[in-house]
């Protein structure tokens, strides 16, 4: 549970936000198991999660105090947040998915922010909550995206080097190759750009 609450510019890692693979690593949510967890978030608020997942019902209750920063009213928000297991492509297990409270679409992570007293997920926001390289210049928007891939890239080689499972790519490998092609895709325009800027700059290209 990351944030740090609305500001000039949200972006999904300046937004309150909750993360259903962050919860399943602190255990807060466990099959089989009821379980109750509070938590503080950087700006000071409290929120209260109980956790039921079973094979008759699996959600979240969340329980906070909502400020509104203009009136200084606030008020308690209780509600519940469904979770969806999808069987694994890999044959084994689960996993797992919110249910978004608005659109009722299947998300890992739900946001809370500009003015919403629910979490919800992201394309609920329309153009209320970007990513952060929608932030950028055009200019820098690719170098962004480029630097942004390879950074993931390399955390992806570095977790475990197996690549298929039953004589299958396994899910990490496959996207390790998507990623590869999308760089290279990003790097050929990153090429276009900056000939283009060359021109631009000397009116031709040296």
């Amino acid at each position: 549970m990351k944030g740090r609450g609305n500001s000039s510019v949200i972006t999904v890692n300046s937004a309150l936000r909750l993360s259903i693979n962050e919860l399943i690593k602190l255990k807060v949510i466990q099959k089989n198991k009821e379980l109750d967890f509070f938590s503080n978030w950087t700006n000071g608020a409290q929120i209260n999660i109980r956790s039921v997942y079973n094979d008759n019902e699996s959600y979240l209750r969340l329980t906070y105090n909502c400020v509104y920063k203009t009136t200084k009213e606030s008020k308690i928000v209780d509600y519940r947040v469904e979770i969806e297991k999808i069987k694994s492509n890999l044959g084994k297990g689960y996993n797992l998915y919110f249910i978004c409270p608005v659109t009722k679409t299947r998300c890992k992570i739900l946001y809370l922010c500009a003015k919403s007293e629910m979490f919800k997920c992201r394309q609920s926001y329309k153009n209320e909550l970007c990513y952060l390289l929608q932030t950028h210049s055009k200019e820098y928007r690719l170098n962004g995206r480029f630097f942004q891939f390879d950074k993931t890239i390399n955390k992806l080689k570095e977790k475990r080097k197996t690549n298929t499972y039953n004589d299958k790519p396994t899910k990490r490998k496959l996207r390790l190759l998507k990623l590869l092609n999308k760089r290279a895709e990003v790097d050929k325009l990153r090429d276009i750009q900056f000939e283009n800027w060359l021109t631009n700059y000397y009116g031709f290209n040296p």
